[in-house]
């Protein structure tokens, strides 16, 4: 067993599930920000 190797799985998929929850969000206010300039 490799627990670095497990260790750095754990954190490359938290990085990339923030990473997603963080742009959607930045999406949103963006699509938000957009719609009431319009």
């Amino acid at each position: 067993m490799n627990l670095e190797a497990i260790t750095l799985e754990d954190c490359i998929r938290r990085f990339m599930l923030e990473g997603t929850e963080t742009i959607i969000k930045a999406g949103h206010v963006v699509g938000f920000s957009c719609s009431r300039k319009e």
